[in-house]
């Protein structure tokens, strides 16, 4: 079986959290960063490799050493099995910049999933990693959620993928973040030939290669965690967030220097 890559594309500029740094190493209270976070719920047992496509200017933050650390720490894995690739700029979409990066990796073959790392989720089932899927999730238990900022998928009664569409709801299954190719060179081959247009998502190289008779499954999920924009994730953060307060006296410095 060929290998397959998860791919973790964080080259954008996290225009959603200004004044701040890039979303992706934003702090979790688990202590890791929302980047690792993201992909708790995945089985990352079922992949070879992780591979980050960054921007240069970004290295900076250090985020990218502590990427590959708290990976080893919070899954075990292996350092090795990482890979950062480092964009000079920001191609200005992101399946531009997964398609750059997979090729300056050399990642033409084998399976890639593109993991938004705004978000988290659950596979609710075995996933057949011999076909393409689309992770999605259901308005109408999906809690709060800005509908307005997700595409959308159209599923036939095989589960199979009908339609996608970008910022306009036309159904009640919602993208969550998670984009399976069974063939990275088929996902390669279809971004080359809409590369031109303006506002590109992944979801418009899933249409065109819907439009050339490629076939895509729904895979359904559970848990998702939405953490699209600031008021997003500071809405998480408190809803983990507990009542008590404890407050500890150290050496006397209540009591002393009250």
């Amino acid at each position: 079986m060929e290998k397959k890559t998860l791919i973790l594309p964080v080259a954008g500029e996290s225009t959603r959290y200004q004044g701040m740094p890039p979303k992706w190493m934003l702090e979790h209270p688990s202590g890791y960063m929302m980047l690792t976070e993201a992909i708790r719920g995945l089985p990352l047992d079922d992949f070879d490799d992780i591979l980050v496509v960054g921007l240069q200017k970004h290295e900076r933050y250090k985020g990218f050493s502590r990427f590959i650390d708290e990976c080893s720490d919070a899954y075990n894995w292996p350092s090795d099995n990482i890979h950062v690739v480092l964009l000079t700029r920001e191609n200005g979409s992101q399946p531009g910049d997964v398609a750059r990066g997979l090729k300056k990796a050399g990642v033409t073959t084998g399976g890639i999933l593109i993991k938004d790392c705004d978000g988290s989720y659950q596979y609710t089932g075995e996933i057949d990693w011999t076909q393409n899927h689309v992770a999605v999730g259901d308005l109408h238990n999906a809690g709060r959620i800005h509908a307005g900022n997700k595409s959308y998928v159209h599923v036939d009664g095989r589960n199979t993928v009908g339609n996608i569409v970008e910022k306009r709801v036309i159904s009640h299954l919602f993208c969550c973040g998670g984009y399976y190719f069974c063939d990275a060179g088929e996902y390669l081959s279809a971004y080359d030939s809409i590369k031109d247009k303006e506002g590109l998502y992944v979801s418009h190289v899933i249409y065109q290669m819907l439009l050339d008779e490629h076939v895509f499954f729904m895979a359904e999920t559970k848990q998702y965690q939405d953490w699209g924009t600031k008021e997003d994730w500071y809405q998480y953060l408190h809803s983990l967030s507990c009542d008590k307060t404890i407050v500890i006296d150290v050496d006397d410095t209540l009591t002393k220097n009250n």
